[in-house]
């Protein structure tokens, strides 16, 4: 199957479980073995060897509710494994899923949703502090792309 062929038809899929994400009002707690799983992992190494594994594609699968997808993007964006991902988008708070967006080129505008919505999908406190907000500016202001990527190895 053609890279094109597999886009379309997962773009397809992910509306379709968007679809189902909404009107269920729930999260989608496939486990990572699971088929549909595998095969966001083959399409991640097909965009990621093709160059179109981005930070756009991050930002699309959040918003319609795949955190495994966006799991697995994220991880593979940042060459960390997932467990460890994990622990840095929902142990680490928010200046380290700050540095995490910033070494994988997400925008400071754009933080806040991700850090909400990767929350929400998790059960967890979405709401970030003004405290933690000024912090995560920081994140993004005082560190290059490199650098945070760097620091975020180093946790």
């Amino acid at each position: 199957m053609s890279l094109s062929a597999c886009l379309v038809s997962e773009t397809a899929n992910s509306a379709v479980r968007a679809s189902v994400f909404v009107e269920s009002g729930g999260f989608n707690t496939r486990k990572h073995g699971d088929a549909n799983c595998e095969g966001s992992a083959q399409l991640i190494e097909k965009l990621a060897a093709s160059g179109q594994l981005k930070a756009g594609f991050l930002l699309r699968v959040l918003q319609q509710g795949e955190m495994d997808m966006f799991e697995l993007a994220f991880a593979r964006l940042l060459d960390l494994d997932r467990t460890r991902l994990r622990r840095v988008l929902h142990e680490g708070g928010p200046r380290l899923l700050a540095m995490a967006c910033h070494a994988v080129g997400i925008d400071r505008a754009a933080f806040p949703t991700v850090y909400s919505i990767s929350r929400k999908l998790r059960r967890q406190p979405h709401l970030l502090e003004a405290a933690d907000r000024l912090d995560a500016i920081a994140v993004f202001e005082t560190y290059g792309r490199a650098e945070a990527r760097a620091r975020l190895l180093t946790v």
